[in-house]
């Protein structure tokens, strides 16, 4: 059950503390949702570095627009929304660029060790390559690909999160991969 905008200010004290209502379904939000908007933040920025310290800033964004829920429409979309302009505001504060290695190792880990070592610094290199050209593509297209690689996600559910069609996830997804091999063949062939 939604309450409205009014209700939700009348069931707030003089000191803003949030009524039990309230807490359980900020609570509930972030429980059904935490996931899915550490992918958002991950493909906006890049970083798994900055994941936990951006999706916090996130749920406190909630936090301080909660009485703006009883309006929403669409959660999700409206999550996306708080989820990318805090990675967005997160991008633009680091004074420092990291490598891509940092920023996808967590995700991205290598299978077993081969026997020979050889193996895993070649394996190690490559990914490194991938990565940076994964880091090369423009926001739009790192994002439906981190989205539907990584998060492994429809691409309706892209589309309904990006506002846009399911035929320009496709389109998107189709030109990023492109763009990959584009970039990674020249360093095959080396």
């Amino acid at each position: 059950m939604r309450m409205t905008s009014a209700e939700h200010h009348d069931r707030r004290s003089d000191n803003d503390s949030p009524s039990a209502e309230e807490k359980r379904a900020l609570e509930e939000i972030i429980a059904l949702h935490h996931s899915w908007v550490r992918g958002v933040v991950l493909a906006v920025t890049g970083r798994a570095d900055d994941v936990d310290d951006v999706t916090q800033q996130v749920w406190m964004r909630l936090w301080q627009r909660r009485d703006q829920l009883a309006s929403v429409t669409d959660l999700r979309k409206w999550l996306y929304t708080l989820a990318r302009n805090a990675a967005i505001d997160a991008g633009r504060s680091s004074t420092r660029r990291r490598g891509l290695w940092r920023r996808f190792k967590r995700l991205w880990r290598p299978g077993r060790s081969s026997p020979r070592p050889a193996d895993d610094l070649i394996t190690a290199e490559r990914r490194k390559i991938t990565l940076r050209a994964i880091e090369a593509l423009d926001e739009k297209y790192r994002i439906v690909l981190v989205l539907r690689v990584w998060r492994e996600m429809s691409y309706d559910e892209i589309a309904r999160m990006l506002d846009i069609t399911p035929q320009a996830v496709e389109t998107r997804l189709v030109r990023a991969r492109r763009m990959l091999r584009e970039k990674l063949m020249p360093e095959e062939k080396k």
